[in-house]
C-alpha cells in the first residue's frame, strides 16, 4: 500500500490542482478546489539541471515538472494522452506522425508555443543529443498549429518517447538568447508554474503562471522543492508539517509515517 501512495507524489505536481497535502501517507482531495498555498517537498538528492531536455535526467524531470511540460503525457494506465499536443495521427503509409495543438499557449517568457516552437525544439535543440531524432527524418511545420514528424520508419517507442524528456517543449527564445547552460537552470516552459529561484542544494521554487493554458488553473500559488540529504532531518521536518510531501522515502520510514497515522 506505501509504495502505491508513494507514486502519488508526482502525479499531484503534474495535474497541478491539488491544493492541499497534509501527508504522504493518507492523501485526501478536497470536495471543492480551494485555491492558494505553497506545496513544500523534500528531495534527498540535487538535481544536475531543470531546462535542457538533452541532458536533463530522468530522475530529475519530476522537479521540473511544475514548469517544462511534454508534447503527451501517460495516463494512470501508463499510455499517452494528450497534452501539449491536442490530438496526434499516424500515416503509415509515408511514415508521417502529425501533432496537432489549436488552443492559444504560452511560454513563461510569454512567446507564444506554436509548431514553430516544436520544430525548433526538434531539430536545434534535441539535435545534439536525442534518441528521438534517430527515428525522424524531417520535422515540417505545416501551419501554425500543425506539426509532422517525418519518421524513417516507425518505432512503438515513439509516442512514449513524447511523453518523457525527448517531449519537453522549452522556448526558443530563451534558448537563442541565453544558450543551454543557462537554459539547464532557468527553464522557461509552459507549465502551470513558472520558475523562481535555485539555489544549489537548498530549494528549487516555483510560482503560479497566470497565463496557463488550462484555464483556472493552477489553484496553488506554488511549489517548493527543499533538498534534505540526511534522511533522519528530512523525515522529522515531514513529521513535524514543515514539508507536505517526502520523495525517495525510504520503505521502512513509509511504514513508520503509515503505522503513525502521520
Amino acid at each position: 500500500m506505501a509504495n502505491k501512495k508513494l507514486k502519488l507524489v508526482f502525479a499531484v505536481i503534474c495535474i497541478a490542482s491539488l491544493t492541499v497535502v497534509t501527508a504522504l501517507i493518507g492523501l485526501s482531495f478536497a470536495a471543492e478546489p480551494q485555491r492558494g498555498g505553497i506545496l513544500k517537498i523534500s528531495r534527498s538528492s540535487e538535481t544536475r539541471g531543470l531546462g535542457y531536455p538533452p541532458t536533463v535526467k530522468q530522475g530529475d524531470i519530476y522537479v521540473g515538472s511544475p514548469c517544462v511540460q511534454t508534447l503527451l503525457k501517460l495516463d494512470d494506465q501508463s499510455l499517452p494522452t494528450p497534452n501539449l499536443a491536442e490530438s496526434w495521427e499516424f500515416d503509415p503509409a509515408t511514415n508521417t506522425l502529425t501533432l496537432l495543438s489549436e488552443r492559444e499557449s504560452k511560454f513563461h517568457d510569454m512567446t507564444d508555443f506554436n509548431a514553430d516552437a516544436v520544430k525548433y525544439n526538434f531539430t536545434v535543440i534535441f539535435a545534439e543529443q536525442n534518441a528521438l531524432m534517430l527515428d525522424v527524418k524531417e520535422v515540417v511545420v505545416a501551419d501554425n498549429h500543425t506539426v509532422l514528424l517525418k519518421l524513417k520508419k516507425w518505432s512503438n517507442a515513439v509516442l512514449p518517447n513524447l511523453c518523457l524528456k525527448w517531449g519537453i517543449m522549452i522556448s526558443p527564445e530563451a534558448y537563442k538568447k541565453n544558450g543551454k547552460d543557462w537554459c539547464n537552470s532557468h527553464p522557461v516552459g509552459t507549465g502551470p508554474f513558472k520558475f523562481v529561484s535555485w539555489e544549489r542544494d537548498v530549494m528549487h521554487k516555483f510560482e503560479k503562471f497566470d497565463h496557463y493554458w488550462e484555464k483556472g488553473k493552477p489553484y496553488l500559488d506554488g511549489i517548493e522543492w527543499h533538498i534534505v540529504v540526511d534522511p533522519v532531518t528530512q523525515l522529522a521536518a515531514f513529521s513535524k508539517g514543515e514539508h507536505h510531501i517526502m520523495a525517495d522515502v525510504d520503505p521502512k520510514d513509509a511504514r513508520k509515517l503509515e503505522t503513525s497515522g502521520k
